[in-house]
């Protein structure tokens, strides 16, 4: 399991600012949180979506997360478990929802 966030720099309030994924070991998206960056969220998992978001409909693939590494747009970190699941746990506790 991969639990990826990344911090999009554009300014356009239509796309969110920060987006943070579960992806397993196949590059499929299990769980996914989107915030933008007037603080509203969005998410989805295989049990359902809110807000907009959904999971990918194709799997990431290691080259494409490559390419975002280098894309001076993104701003990506590596989390692990624990924040992921801290950050997933809070998503419905937000009033910004």
């Amino acid at each position: 399991m991969k639990y990826i966030q990344m911090k999009w720099k554009q300014h356009d309030d239509t796309y969110p600012a920060i987006i943070i994924c579960e992806i397993d070991e196949r590059g499929w998206e299990l769980r996914k949180v989107e915030i933008w960056q007037n603080g509203r969220k969005g998410y989805a998992s295989a049990e359902g979506e809110f807000g907009g978001t959904g999971l990918g409909l194709e799997p990431w693939l290691a080259e494409e997360l490559q390419q975002l590494l280098k894309d001076p747009e993104f701003e990506v970190a590596e989390l692990d478990p624990v924040n992921f699941e801290q950050i997933w746990r809070q998503r419905e506790n937000s009033p910004a929802m």
